[in-house]
């Protein structure tokens, strides 16, 4: 189980704000957190307290998710909208229906869709990648607490997903501020170095991007050999 005692000569691990709503305030201790977060996580996570429960962190991180969330899905019904949405496919392959599909946006149904499942599927992602990253601190000998510890660093990490409504670059920003957020944030929680935290976030990304490379490549292969036994 992971001890909530503060390291010797550290700061007192009195955070975050957000498990403090009754007495600051629901909107101050969003607001406070969300900043933490995002402008010093490394004092943030330091201060965190490491166990306490998962229900305020996942709180926090479903509703900083789905926040994000909602806003990019209405950017996406918005361009549906103007552009009248999709363009007619130039020939009937699924990859030309595909591509067709992404230029079009959000359709109205998709968007209520997106609305209603979001919290569900935002809580499941979180439990998935914290998962996923502890296993990877597992294997690399840095879990020195538990799994609460990293689910609440996951959590409260969703706080980049705010940067999702900026329109344009947001998302991005979003993704690599989340990943940054999270190295630092494993790194204070479980006491490692910055480097092996970034390889317990980075390495099932390398890992999926490998597989999807190897897919995509027997895919073409295998395409090219039905062309070729075609002609």
């Amino acid at each position: 189980g992971g001890s909530s005692a503060a390291p010797a000569g550290g700061p007192a691990q009195d955070g975050p704000p957000w498990e403090d709503r009754e007495r600051l305030g629901f909107g101050a201790a969003f607001v406070d957190t969300t900043k933490g977060v995002l402008a010093e996580p490394a004092d943030f996570f330091r201060r965190m307290r490491p166990s306490g429960g998962l229900g305020a962190p996942l709180f926090y991180g479903v509703l900083t998710g789905y926040l994000g969330f909602v806003v990019t899905s209405l950017y996406q019904l918005v361009w549906h909208l103007a552009s009248g949405g999709p363009a007619v496919p130039a020939g009937d392959s699924p990859a030309e229906r595909l591509a067709a599909a992404f230029q079009g946006g959000t359709t109205p149904l998709q968007f209520a869709i997106n609305v209603v499942i979001g919290p569900i599927g935002l809580a499941a992602l979180l439990f998935l990648g914290a998962g996923i990253c502890h296993l990877m601190l597992l294997v690399l000998g840095g879990a020195r607490r538990d799994f609460e510890a990293t689910f609440r660093v996951v959590c409260y990490a969703s706080a980049t997903a705010l940067f999702q409504i900026v329109p344009g670059c947001g998302s991005l920003v979003s993704g690599i501020w989340n990943l940054v957020a999270m190295v630092v944030g494993l790194s204070e929680v479980h006491g490692i170095s910055r480097g092996k935290a970034a390889a317990a976030v980075l390495l099932p990304l390398v890992l999926f991007c490998c597989c999807l490379a190897g897919l995509l490549a027997l895919l073409g292969f295998s395409v090219a050999s039905l062309a070729g036994m075609a002609r």
